[in-house]
């Protein structure tokens, strides 16, 4: 036979037992029906895939029991892992990244406490004791572990709605301790349990909005400090920032804006420096220390905090002290719902951020494990007056750029932080708030992601409602309600992709036996009488329905058609499913699938199934569905289908036989 040729009448049931049978080859490949596994199988097969040591296992060779114990170490202590194979040229890259990111810490975390409503000395002590955790558990060679702008905001926005800051600030200090304990309760539970795949429900696209919001936010609420206002909104949506700016314009203290509008210069300008000279990038982190330097200088010898310039005065020093004794478990109601907020946002910037370094850096990290490192780390924050520590891109993007190599800057930034409270901290008496202020609002540029929000604009305009959802929830309500209605969106989204999934009429590209899109391929096309279909999604009960539906209007669609062009030779006689994008079907979809088949029966048309996968026979053969369609009719490839029904309809075989 002639390459490319039709077989003509080619009897059902006529199979070619051969694997090697070409395309071309008028005899077609039976269908391999896989043995029926029992229910002790498919959780064996399930626990297979979570077990931990799995990856670990060579194929074709059992792992001994000291390399499983020597493996089970390394999962639960990652730390065991870096230091035995830890080498001397190391050091330089990661004595050097530990205290540059040591640098930037400490204004920073005073700042970031300052933005939780905290006392400035717990943003320090969230640096100590959360960082050495992280070093010995955790997977990522570049986080830098800390207070951060966006969880700072989180803490400072849902706490205050349940106890005031200012009236009662030891009650709102140890609330925040409880929070931070549960917030690690429920992220060590996730990893424990390896369910790292919950943090995906909040979208890329609504996490690139709301730390758009976020930014935005924070900035406004710097506005009190940076302007010098006195009496300002506890509330953080912009027109009630806005709304306290204009009711006291009398409170506005023109030398503290000086001030912060200084140093903000000096900070961007110190960036900018950074930035642009790559072997000047050390300039970039020394920005906002050299500006706390000197606005403490600046106030100490001119002494304008008497003219209103507010000061941070006395900071606490020693060792950041046990708050096991201050939390409160009665209080559980109030922060539970606000720590499984900051816990999820928290782990998903954090991953995100191992994630980019692990790719820039030829590594891997293990979700799960990050999870549970970060879940200890706010575990001990809890307990040595911490609060919600997570990764900070800025200092990590810093800890890459300096050349680590591992964890071990982890263990050196958190030392110089102890030598920062334990000899340093009186020196910030004098320290301008409108300073701490403008280092916050310094580090939001970064929180503006322009690319990605153009990239999901042009690629994606639902996944852009998402991002604008959590945009304009976030700086016209609150944070809660931006998260809510940007998970809203997406949960939204995904239930109509799963309802209404895509689907595509086929047709066969001339001179070849590949059959795609008739819409994406114009000049593919199918022979008379018979209509293949493809399915672009699992079947499940939450879209059987549309696409039983959907199938039937395609048939008799095409039916009156042609009897609108008065065609009655080669009729629809076949109607051919190709269920090769198919990965599973439920239950409730494979009975559906058996009520299409009498469906179309009574049209005269019968239902002809093509590549379906083993879960997908599975659960056509368990429902009787298999033998209802007829084994004979179901085919490996598209093309052989389309062979053996364009024989019959060529011979103008009746179906009806063959049913």
């Amino acid at each position: 036979m002639a390459p490319n040729s039709e077989p003509q009448g080619v009897p059902l049931g006529n199979y070619k037992e051969s694997p090697n049978a070409g395309l071309d080859d008028p005899l077609i490949l039976k269908v391999g029906y896989p043995p029926k596994r029992t229910f002790k199988e498919e959780v064996t097969e399930f626990v297979e895939q979570v077990h931990p040591l799995k990856k670990y296992q060579k194929k074709g060779r059992r792992l001994s029991q000291q390399d499983k114990l020597k493996l089970a170490a390394f999962y639960v202590a990652p730390w065991l892992e870096w230091v035995t194979s830890y080498k001397l040229e190391y050091l330089r890259g990661d004595i050097v990244g530990g205290l540059t990111i040591a640098v930037m810490a400490v204004p920073q975390d005073l700042a970031y406490a300052a933005l939780a409503k905290l006392p400035p000395v717990n943003g320090l002590y969230t640096s100590v004791y959360p960082p050495l955790i992280y070093a010995w558990f955790g997977s990522s060679r570049h986080i830098a572990v800390g207070p951060v702008a966006v969880v700072s905001l989180l803490v400072g926005s849902l706490l205050p709605k349940r106890i005031d800051p200012k009236a009662f600030p030891t009650q709102y200090l140890e609330l925040s301790f409880l929070n931070t304990f549960f917030v690690g309760i429920i992220q060590t539970a996730l990893g424990f349990l390896q369910l790292g795949f919950v943090i995906e429900f909040l979208s890329h696209s609504t996490i690139v909005g709301f730390m758009a919001g976020a930014a935005v936010t924070i900035g406004m609420s710097q506005l009190k400090n940076w302007f010098g206002y006195v009496t300002f909104t506890n509330k953080t949506n912009i027109q009630s920032v806005i709304g306290s700016i204009a009711d006291h314009p009398e409170q506005f203290n023109w030398q503290t804006f000086c001030i912060g509008l200084t140093f903000l210069v000096l900070i961007l300008f110190f960036k900018q420096v950074g930035t642009r000279f790559r072997p000047l990038w050390w300039i970039s982190p020394l920005g906002p220390l050299v500006s706390v330097i000197a606005s403490i200088l600046f106030v100490y010898l001119t002494r304008v905090d008497k003219d209103g310039v507010r000061i941070v005065k006395k900071v606490p020093t020693g060792m950041p002290p046990s708050s096991v004794h201050r939390l409160h478990f009665g209080d559980t109601s109030k922060v539970f719902a606000d720590a499984l907020i900051c816990a999820f946002i928290a782990l998903t910037e954090a991953i995100s951020i191992g994630t980019t370094f692990a790719t820039k850096n030829g590594y891997h990290i293990n979700g799960n494990q990050e999870m549970f490192a970060f879940g200890l780390s706010n575990l001990v924050a809890s307990i040595t007056s911490g609060y919600v520590a997570t990764g900070s891109f800025s200092r990590s993007s810093v800890n890459n750029y300096c050349g680590s190599n591992t964890q071990l800057t982890g263990v050196i930034m958190p030392a110089f932080i102890i030598l920062v409270i334990l000899c340093i901290t009186p020196s910030f008496y004098y320290l301008p708030q409108c300073v701490l202020s403008v280092i916050i609002i310094s580090a939001l540029f970064g929180l503006f992601d322009y690319k990605a929000a153009w990239l999901i604009w042009k690629t994606d305009k639902l996944d852009f409602c998402c991002l604008l959802g959590a945009f304009f929830g976030v700086v016209f309500k609150s944070v809660e309600i931006g998260i809510l209605i940007a998970v809203a969106i997406s949960v939204a989204k995904l239930i109509f992709q799963v309802t209404r999934p895509h689907t595509a009429i086929l047709g066969r590209i001339p001179g070849t036996t590949i059959y795609r899109s008739t819409v994406q391929y114009p000049e593919a096309s199918a022979p008379s009488g018979i209509l293949i279909w493809r399915i672009d999604a699992p079947i499940y009960f939450a879209n059987a329905r549309y696409l039983k539906s959907q199938a039937l209007r395609l048939v008799d669609n095409q039916t009156a058609d042609e009897e609108e062009a008065g065609l009655k030779s080669n009729r629809l006689q076949f109607f051919v499913m190709d269920l090769g994008p198919v990965l599973n079907v439920d239950v409730s979809a494979a009975l559906i699938l058996g009520e299409l088949h009498r469906d179309l029966l009574k049209r005269g048309v019968r239902l002809v199934l093509s590549n379906p996968n083993t879960s997908t026979l599975y659960r056509l053969d368990g429902t009787g569905v298999l033998d209802a369609v007829g084994r004979d009719w179901v085919f490996v490839r598209t093309h052989e289908a389309v062979k053996v029904c364009q024989a019959l309809v060529d011979s103008n075989g009746d179906t009806r036989h063959a049913q």
